[in-house]
C-alpha cells in the first residue's frame, strides 16, 4: 500500500527554519562573492568615465613629464585643485603635514623649542619666542637669524625640515644664529611648549587681551588674563581678534559666557527643519564696556565671539 508521510507541527516549523537558514547562507555567500563587482558597476555608472580621465592625466604626467614629479604632492595638488573648483572660501584641503601642524596648534601644546620661524633669503628667521619657552630661556630672540643648526647650514633647508630637524631631537641642539652681524652658538633642548594664545596689555584704566587663535588652552589663558587685569583695576576691556581664523568652537563660547547674562544667546545652529540657540547657561557676567577690533581675518569661532558680545552685552 502507498503510505503517506505525515508531519506533526513541531516537524514542519523545524523544515521550515532549516531551509530559511539554508537560503539565507546561500544568498549571503552569493552576494559577497560579488560584492567588489556589485559596488563597482554601481560606482560605474557614475563617475567610471570622470576617474579615468583622472587617472590618464595622472599616469600621462608621471610618464611623459621630462622632470621626475613626486607622486604624493601630485595627488594632493589634484585633491586641492577639487575643492578650490567648489569656489567655497571656507572650504579647503589640507594635507598630512598641515594637518598635524593644525592640530599642534589647536591642542595648545607642541614639542619644539618655542619659536616660530619663516624663511627669507639669507635663511631662516626668528619671528617669534614664547614665553617660558626653552629658547627664551637659552637667550634666543625675535629677529635672530639660524643659520645653522647642529653645525649644518639652513640656507638651501625649508622651514618645515629645519623645524622636523628640531622637534624629532631628543638630544641638545646647538643653534647658531646671526644678530647684528655677529654669529653666536646657542644650546638648547627640545620639549613640549605650551602654545601662547592670549597676549595682555594695559593702557591707562583699559584692559587688552589679543587672542591669536581658539585652542584648548585659550580660555584658561584668557580667564587668567582678564581676572589678573580685574586685580589691577580695569574700567574698559578691548580685545583683539584681528587675523584668528577660529580654530575650536568650545573656547570661544566659555569665553562669551564669561561677559553675557545667564539666558541670552550665544549663537545658533541651522539645520533643514529648525534652528536650535545655544544660551548661556552660566550665572556670571560682567558690567563694564568691552569693545572688539576685528578686520579680514576674523572667522569662524572669533566671529561667534565677537556677535555674541556685539548683540547680547
Amino acid at each position: 500500500k502507498n503510505k503517506t508521510v505525515t508531519f506533526n507541527l513541531l516537524e514542519v516549523i523545524v523544515i521550515i527554519l532549516m531551509t530559511s537558514l539554508v537560503v539565507a547562507v546561500s544568498t549571503g555567500v552569493i552576494v559577497y562573492q560579488n560584492y567588489n563587482e556589485i559596488d563597482d558597476s554601481v560606482s560605474n555608472n557614475s563617475n567610471k568615465d570622470y576617474l579615468k580621465e583622472l587617472e590618464t592625466a595622472y599616469n600621462n604626467i608621471l610618464n611623459s613629464y621630462v622632470e621626475k614629479v613626486d607622486q604624493k604632492e601630485l595627488t594632493n595638488a589634484a585633491i586641492d585643485g577639487m575643492y578650490k573648483y567648489l569656489g567655497d572660501p571656507y572650504t579647503s584641503y589640507l594635507d598630512e603635514d598641515t594637518t598635524a601642524d593644525l592640530m599642534d596648534r589647536l591642542k595648545g601644546e607642541y614639542k619644539g623649542i618655542g619659536v616660530e620661524i619663516t624663511k627669507v633669503d639669507e635663511g631662516i628667521l626668528v619671528a617669534n619666542v614664547f614665553e617660558k619657552s626653552p629658547a627664551e630661556q637659552a637667550g634666543i630672540l625675535i629677529g635672530d637669524l639660524i643659520i645653522k643648526v647642529n653645525g649644518e647650514s639652513t640656507l638651501d633647508k625649508t622651514v618645515k625640515e629645519v623645524s622636523n630637524i628640531i622637534k624629532n631631537s631628543d638630544e641638545e641642539i646647538k643653534i647658531t644664529v646671526q644678530r647684528s652681524g655677529i654669529e653666536k652658538e646657542i644650546s638648547v633642548k627640545s620639549r613640549k611648549v605650551d602654545i601662547t594664545s592670549v597676549e595682555k596689555n594695559k593702557i591707562d584704566n583699559v584692559g587688552y587681551l589679543k587672542i591669536t587663535t581658539f585652542s584648548n588652552t585659550t580660555y584658561k589663558q584668557f580667564r587668567e588674563a582678564l581676572e589678573s587685569l580685574e586685580k589691577e583695576g580695569i574700567n574698559g576691556l578691548v580685545i583683539d581678534l584681528r587675523d584668528n581664523g577660529g580654530g575650536y568652537l568650545n573656547p570661544a563660547v566659555e569665553i562669551a559666557e564669561m561677559f553675557v547674562e545667564k539666558g541670552k544667546n550665544i549663537y545658533g545652529l541651522e539645520s533643514k527643519s529648525n534652528v536650535e540657540m545655544y544660551k548661556d547657561s552660566t550665572s556670571e557676567s560682567r558690567n563694564y564696556k568691552v569693545s572688539i577690533i576685528m578686520n579680514g581675518g576674523t572667522a569662524s569661532a572669533s566671529e561667534i565671539l565677537a556677535s555674541a558680545i556685539k548683540e547680547n552685552y
